[in-house]
């Protein structure tokens, strides 16, 4: 829950809105609020459980992609994410048959920001398990 004395100074630098027209700020903030935990430095609070899904590969053969080269930056940047997250128990180790690589999409709106100070998504790939289904 957002707290404002808590958390209003997080909200002010980490809430930008530059590009964002006046009248739709205060509905945009009162969504934030709201949704406090999917925004906080944090990382969301209230994971989802229990959720299961199938994907019909038909009878392809389960495959793991070749892990890329990720440079010194990245991999600090993959460690950290990988490591907050196992932390939170939101990630496990897995020994499946099918793998898929990382990819660290930069967060929008960072031209004000160095490179070396971005706030990166820590997302997989699965460009490749799309080609079969």
């Amino acid at each position: 829950t957002y707290d404002a004395a808590k958390h209003k100074a997080q909200f002010n630098r980490n809430i930008q809105w530059r590009t964002t027209p006046k009248e739709l700020q205060p509905g945009i903030e009162s969504i934030i609020k709201r949704f406090w935990d999917v925004f906080d430095e944090d990382g969301v609070s209230r994971p989802i459980r229990g959720f299961a899904f199938h994907i019909d590969t038909g009878d392809i053969k389960p495959f793991s992609c070749k892990t890329p080269r990720y440079g010194a930056h990245e991999t600090r940047v993959i460690n950290n994410l990988v490591a907050a997250l196992e932390d939170k128990g939101w990630i496990e180790d897995d020994f499946g048959p099918w793998g898929s690589t990382i990819v660290l999409p930069a967060k929008p709106n960072q031209e004000h920001v160095a490179w070396w100070e971005f706030v990166f998504r820590l997302c997989v790939s699965y460009q490749k398990i799309h080609g079969f289904t």
